[in-house]
């Protein structure tokens, strides 16, 4: 018992100690503590500006694409396909135009054909305007035909035959159109790909 009462002694003795102690380191946390937060604060700050600018960016790129609007129209010869026809628009949400003018030297739409056989990076265009401003920029609003020369493609577009067309702005997302000739041997002058 005499030897319980001598250590309660001296953990009195000590708590004075321990308690100026505790105030000391706890002041210590504190200052650290919040001297973290204000790095955290700031950093997060920071990231949450680029992570915002980011995003910003990647919808304005994918915004200002094409769709699809209306049928995908083969033209031919009865044998072969000489041309496709796509009506094209801005795609929803997208705010710039896209430039349609295949002479434009810079920053225009390419349209490029692949198939099992064939890779052809850049085709013949020409445009249309079914509705439009009189620019060469698709914008908001707007409809154009592309009437796509795929005469030059070896071995030809003839029945049965599947292909890929893209059509890659300069900015903004690509509108990729997947379709077959139909199988039989004698072909319509219009031909409706669906």
């Amino acid at each position: 018992m005499g030897r319980t009462r001598s250590m309660l002694r001296r953990l009195r003795r000590q708590a004075g100690v321990s308690a100026l102690e505790m105030i000391l380191i706890g002041s210590g946390f504190l200052v650290v503590g919040s001297a973290f937060g204000g790095v955290v604060l700031t950093t997060g700050l920071t990231s949450s500006g680029q992570v915002e600018q980011t995003l910003n960016d990647a919808l304005a790129r994918t915004g200002n694409g094409l769709e699809l609007r209306g049928p995908v129209i083969a033209i031919t010869d009865g044998n072969e396909a000489d041309a496709i026809s796509i009506d094209v628009a801005l795609a929803i949400g997208g705010d710039a135009g896209v430039n349609l003018d295949p002479a434009a030297a810079l920053d225009r739409t390419i349209v490029s054909f692949i198939d099992d056989t064939t890779s052809v990076r850049e085709l013949p265009d020409a445009v249309d305007w079914t509705v439009g401003d009189g620019d060469a920029t698709l914008e908001r609003g707007e409809l154009a035909a592309l009437l796509i020369d795929v005469s030059s493609i070896q071995p030809p577009l003839t029945s049965g035959r599947r292909f890929l067309i893209e059509v890659r702005p300069p900015n903004g997302a690509y509108l990729t159109i997947r379709r077959t000739i139909p199988q039989g041997g004698h072909l319509d002058t219009i031909v409706n790909l669906q």
